[in-house]
């Protein structure tokens, strides 16, 4: 519809183009003069909207999602007639680009993993700095060394689930580590299996930071999936259910072969844990903070660093911590926040860590153990270095600036380094008390 009517559009224009060129020269003028503030609606016009804008741009979506579906009946309608020869047409060309290119090559994954990789994945060389990409994850595990024990958090995205214990989360928690892969709901697998032992330590962090995707965990909304899976804004990635990694299945073929079929299961939010390939994005799509295998192995020292953006100082990532552990595992956590709260009154923080106390439920008939739980939550205090205050006054959101923003200046950059520096000293002062 939209299509069909620019023409006629067009022909409108060039004969209202006479009465149309000095009206738009006066508003262009007037707006120029007119206060900023006023050019962006009032406050007043600017608070109806905030409340009302979910539900319109829902509205859109699904409206959107409309016009796509009367579209193609339309099409397949108007061809009716060579329906069938057209549909294997289809068929042999989808299963040509399937042996020819893999699911993830075609969405914008490789791209960012390869640009995190460039950044963080590094090695020293004598004085030189170079890239170490082909780092494989099983190479992290050492045993004969006091080195930490990564464990990368991703979500397995799951809307199509029958699984009742899902409901709400739309997924479940997915592990990358040096040792096991997997989750509960599709089981594990050893590293050195999983994938063909090929899972890069670099493919496993983009994965963690996947944020943009069609289905992302508790948040998936069928309408907005249905409208990045045709724009194919990806960031994560279909990767092998550990249940098919190993044995005899894993040699009957790829299972991604023809890869068009998850596509489908994408665009229509029905990825489960039944097929062989599962969906995984960044694990904030169903915990943010990157707690919830620490305390599920009962950690007795838990240091968690809050870094997203909460201006209103909601503690959106820490409620579902403690709620999705106390409901999973039976473990409470004792923490309180006053001192981390910021506010338009109140811009500065009394502190850049609080200290909780983390109950886990007995074993055996025994005793509960006891835990500490560190929480860092990114804000600015008094005592913190002048050049922070200083870039506060120009950048009033800081440290919560927006994340859309991913080209750091040297004053961001600098800013953020050191803010996270006196929070680790925080901690570290803390931890002597």
């Amino acid at each position: 519809a939209v299509f069909g009517a620019v023409p006629l559009i067009m022909v409108w224009i060039d004969g209202q183009l006479v009465r149309l060129a000095p009206a738009i020269t006066l508003a262009s003028i007037l707006s120029a003069l007119t206060v900023p503030g006023a050019f962006f609606l009032s406050a007043q016009v600017q608070a109806a909207w905030d409340k009302v804008r979910h539900w319109v741009l829902a509205l859109g979506i699904w409206a959107f999602v409309t016009i796509v579906w009367i579209a193609v009946l339309y099409i397949v309608w108007l061809f009716r007639d060579y329906a069938l020869p057209i549909a294997g047409g289809i068929i042999v060309l989808l299963w040509l680009v399937s042996r020819l290119t893999d699911i993830n090559r075609i969405s914008m994954y490789y791209f960012y993993r390869d640009r995190l990789s460039e950044t963080f994945v590094v090695r020293r060389d004598g004085d030189r700095i170079e890239g170490n990409d082909g780092l494989r994850l099983t190479s992290l595990a050492f045993e004969d060394r006091r080195v930490p024990y990564h464990l990368i958090n991703t979500t397995v995205n799951l809307p199509g689930s029958e699984d009742l214990t899902l409901r709400g989360r739309q997924g479940d928690f997915f592990l990358f580590s040096p040792l096991f892969c997997g989750s509960r709901i599709t089981g594990y697998s050893p590293t050195t299996t999983y994938e063909r032992g090929r899972v890069s330590l670099a493919s496993a962090m983009a994965v963690s930071g996947a944020a943009a995707n069609p289905q992302h965990g508790h948040g998936t909304s069928p309408g907005l999936a249905f409208l990045m899976t045709l724009l194919n804004v990806r960031l994560g990635t279909w990767s092998e259910h550990p249940a098919y990694s190993a044995g005899f299945l894993s040699h009957l073929g790829r299972p991604r072969d023809f890869w068009p079929v998850y596509l489908l299961f994408e665009l229509l939010s029905l990825a489960n844990e039944k097929r062989h390939l599962v969906s995984l994005s960044d694990g904030g799509h169903i915990e943010n903070l990157g707690a919830y295998e620490l305390l599920r192995r009962r950690c007795r020292t838990v240091i968690v660093s809050d870094a997203a953006a909460d201006p209103h100082s909601t503690f959106g990532d820490l409620a579902r911590l403690l709620r999705t552990v106390r409901i999973d595992h039976g473990v409470e956590v004792s923490l309180k926040v006053d001192r981390l709260r910021t506010s338009a009154e109140k811009p500065l923080a009394d502190a850049h860590v609080e200290v909780g106390e983390i109950v886990y439920p007995p074993l055996d008939a025994g005793q509960p153990d006891v835990g500490q739980l560190y929480y860092v939550k990114a804000g600015l205090t008094a005592q913190d270095p002048p050049d922070l205050h200083h870039y506060r006054t120009q950048h009033p959101t800081f440290p919560h600036e927006s994340t859309t923003d991913q080209f750091f200046d040297e004053a961001q950059f600098e800013s953020y380094r050191l803010l996270g520096y006196e929070s680790g000293r925080a901690v570290v002062q803390a931890q002597s008390t």
